[in-house]
């Protein structure tokens, strides 16, 4: 049997690789600049890779989900990555916390208690259980990688730190009338979650 070439077989590779790329450029209005800008503008070679890292899903437990999180990159980049049909409370990413700087990788979580719950109740589960709540990047992080996720079940994360009035910033991924949908709200001790919820955690 004739041995193939591994630099041919690469070259193959990537031809097609490029080829696809190309064509989706071109299916979606785009030239022939703008593929010379890749050459040319290393920002945007930067923006393709972290977007790449970003919806790659790594092997790893069964119910987990590995995500790349960009912690350089701003949070209203992150929600536009996330290419989702509404967003709500855009302006109030600054009331969740940012822990970590530069790139990394984190391991996500369900957490689904089957039934009606406060924020507390989840934020007490979570801490019986050994985890603490995804942050907001790791939760926009998600829906950059699993973006099918929101369409199965909606999907929250609580800010634990709590006001003066008990109330708690939590950002959901969720399906709306528009597709899917961000919503990053306000709301008090007195809303109960239903059984359809999904928590994202992290272990400590």
């Amino acid at each position: 049997m004739k041995k193939k070439s591994e630099f041919l077989s690469a070259f193959g590779i990537m031809f097609e690789i490029v080829k696809a790329l190309i064509q989706t450029l071109l299916d979606r209005g785009g030239t022939d600049d703008d593929l010379r800008r890749v050459q040319s503008d290393a920002a945007l070679r930067e923006e393709i890779v972290n977007l790449i890292l970003a919806k790659r899903q790594s092997k790893t437990a069964p119910g987990s989900f590995k995500v790349f999180v960009d912690y350089a990159k701003p949070v209203g980049g992150l929600i536009a990555d996330g290419n989702y049909g509404n967003v709500y409370g855009r302006e109030n990413a600054e009331h969740f916390p940012t822990d970590g700087n530069g790139q990394a990788e984190s391991e996500l979580f369900y957490l689904h208690l089957g039934r009606s719950a406060t924020d507390q109740e989840v934020l007490d589960e979570a801490e019986r259980q050994g985890y603490r709540m995804a942050s907001l990047r790791e939760h926009l992080a998600f829906g950059i990688a699993y973006p099918n996720e929101q369409n199965k079940h909606p999907v929250a994360t609580i800010n634990p730190q709590a006001g003066r009035d008990g109330r708690h910033w939590d950002a959901i991924l969720r399906r709306g009338g528009s597709g899917r949908f961000l919503d990053m709200g306000w709301y008090g001790p007195q809303l109960r979650w239903n059984d359809r919820y999904r928590f994202l955690v992290a272990r400590k």
